[in-house]
């Protein structure tokens, strides 16, 4: 199942529900006007192979599950209001190949382990507030 709700100035969030359809395999709601929490269960949907949030209006963290969605390949949550950090799950995403986090509210450092991911291409981090400095470097993947 493909879901796709593109540039169309929706407004609301995602309905919990949503986390429900196991046979989703594309999220694509960018370029809207969304808000809210993502539901939870929206992360691990196994068969996901990808998600695009972005340009929305979404808040909150990724949550830790995303480490269970073992079809994920691209990851889409750009220009949103997305917070708090990374969670180290996402280093267990082993089959993601590109993923968009900028321009968010993100902190604290990119932990080592995100360099586990062997099949990532394409990583772009900038526009959050990561912090600066000797005691919080990122780590940064060039592949």
């Amino acid at each position: 199942m493909i879901f796709l709700m593109l540039q169309n100035n929706f407004t609301g969030g995602l309905l919990e529900n949503y986390a429900n359809c196991s046979s989703l395999e594309r999220l694509r709601v960018n370029n809207n006007s969304l808000s809210g929490r993502i539901p939870d269960g929206i992360w691990s949907l196994s068969l996901l192979k990808l998600i695009d949030l972005a340009m929305n209006q979404f808040k909150g963290p990724v949550t830790s599950n995303i480490g269970e969605a073992k079809s994920l390949a691209q990851l889409f949550v750009s220009n949103n209001r997305f917070s708090s950090e990374l969670p180290e799950e996402i280093s267990n995403v082993s089959s993601v190949v590109e993923m968009e986090l900028m321009y968010n509210q993100f902190s604290s450092g990119i932990m080592v382990r995100i360099g586990e991911l062997k099949n990532l291409n394409n990583m772009h981090l900038e526009g959050n507030l990561f912090p600066v400095g000797p005691r919080n470097l990122l780590v940064h993947v060039f592949l």
